[in-house]
């Protein structure tokens, strides 16, 4: 059986227009830094800057690629990104760094990513099926439009919650009692935003060993 990897392509929306270009670049780096560590067992090719505010890594599948494009979302708020993700062969030899290598993941995650920007999208799947691939991003599309107009703190709350799991947790980690988090989850849809990514997170686990 032919091994499959997951190519995913990542850049920084009007990315020239952002004033302060040298923290942007630390974010950058930080935020690839993150993830090299963070997803060290799951990725084959360590995620890298390519091209200006453009960067890209392979993980082993599909299953990670989500978690791996929420963490950097989350380290650059308000800056806001377009992902595109790939799934396929990699047809030259892997390299420790996600440079020098070709092959249709590479070229389904370009593809990806160019759509995202056609379509204003947050993030695009694509895969090699069609109808796979419509599903996945009509939920992921659902997301960001449940996402939109959040607030600083409210994407702090979500960030928190995600992190320790209870409102006790989170609500301490910020300050805040828990009745404040409460209705700062409410006005960020956590509920049906939770609801939607397990349903993504479900759907791509079973796609990716099928």
């Amino acid at each position: 059986m032919i091994k499959k990897y997951c190519v995913i392509i990542g850049d920084i929306v009007q990315s020239k227009e952002i004033k302060n270009r040298g923290l942007l670049q630390q974010k950058f780096y930080a935020a690839l830094e993150k993830i090299n560590k963070q997803f060290a067992s799951q990725i084959v090719s360590k995620f890298t800057v390519t091209l200006g505010d453009e960067f890209q890594g392979v993980l082993k599948d599909l299953s990670s690629g989500y978690a791996v494009v929420n963490v950097i979302q989350e380290m650059f708020f308000p800056v806001k990104l377009r992902f595109g993700v790939g799934r396929g062969r990699i047809a030259t030899r892997l390299r420790k760094e996600a440079m020098g290598m070709d092959g249709p993941a590479f070229h389904f995650a370009r593809e990806a990513v160019e759509e995202a920007r056609e379509k204003k999208r947050e993030i695009i799947y694509h895969t090699g099926f069609k109808e796979k691939d419509a599903a996945i991003n009509a939920l992921l599309f659902a997301i960001s439009v449940f996402r939109e107009g959040r607030t600083q703190r409210q994407f702090q709350a979500v960030s928190a919650y995600r992190k320790y799991r209870t409102q006790k947790k989170a609500s301490r980690a910020m300050g805040i009692d828990r009745t404040t988090l409460t209705k700062m989850l409410k006005a960020a849809k956590w509920d049906q935003v939770s609801e939607l990514e397990n349903a993504a997170n479900a759907y791509v686990a079973y796609f990716s060993h099928n």
